[in-house]
């Protein structure tokens, strides 16, 4: 008899510990879950705050000057330093090269059409980019893509120069 209690004492204890390691388990599977959660949802909310879109791009006839729309369409508010901190992607299949800002050639310059007047480039507020490369493009399929300096990125946008 009092080997029968034993053995049903160990046994509640048994059963307990593994209880307990099973909610213990649960615990931090639920924690690791919660913590993936918000680290979904707040990639979402920034990439909604901070949404830019090539309107369109072109080759002037020049063939070495290029014009880039960029549209902000997300609710982050750019300043002037953030917009000249920002790079251009330019490339075709084979290559690409990166373009900073500046006033010389081989590099872009922007005007910022702002619509309330507030020196910032917010939501629907459009810049056009003008890139005026060393030599001519050749005949062939490009992108660019704006790169903002908060990391932020358009989309690619193809073109084609037909030289």
């Amino acid at each position: 008899m009092a080997s029968s209690v034993f053995t049903e004492a160990i046994l509640v204890i048994a059963i307990a510990i593994a209880g307990s390691m099973i909610v213990a388990t649960l615990n931090s599977n639920t924690q690791l879950l919660l913590t993936s959660y918000k680290s979904a949802v707040h990639k979402a909310e920034m990439r909604t705050k901070e949404n830019l879109q090539i309107v369109f791009a072109t080759v002037l006839d020049d063939g070495v000057t290029i014009k880039v729309w960029v549209k902000n369409t997300g609710e982050e508010v750019y300043g002037r330093s953030i917009i000249q901190r920002s790079c251009l992607l330019l490339g075709n299949e084979t290559a690409t090269d990166i373009y900073f800002y500046g006033l010389s050639s081989g590099n872009w310059n922007y005007t910022l059409f702002d619509i309330d007047d507030d020196g910032m480039w917010g939501f629907g507020e459009t810049i056009e980019i003008t890139l005026i490369l060393n030599r001519a493009l050749s005949s062939d399929n490009y992108f660019v893509r704006f790169v903002s300096s908060s990391g932020d990125c358009t989309e690619d946008f193809y073109f084609s120069e037909e030289g």
